[in-house]
């Protein structure tokens, strides 16, 4: 799941290539997802990113629903 991996990544302080190469997401199909994961409050940041208070709870949430792998 992309978003999953994404804000997995966000877990840290990233910049947007190691987000890229940590969720397997191509750099011009990333920035749409932060824009996106910015605007719902779950990330946080102008390169680097990381997850906000909200993003920690809906990452525990995707991973109970989705499974940790």
């Amino acid at each position: 799941m992309i978003i999953r991996d994404v804000l997995r990544a966000c877990n840290v302080l990233e910049r947007k290539t190691a987000i890229s190469r940590k969720a397997n997401v191509e750099l011009t199909r990333l920035q749409p997802i932060l824009d996106a994961l910015i605007n719902a409050g779950l990330i946080e940041g102008d390169n680097p990113y990381i997850l906000t208070e909200e993003g920690k709870r809906f990452l525990n949430v995707l991973e109970r629903l989705c499974g940790n792998s």
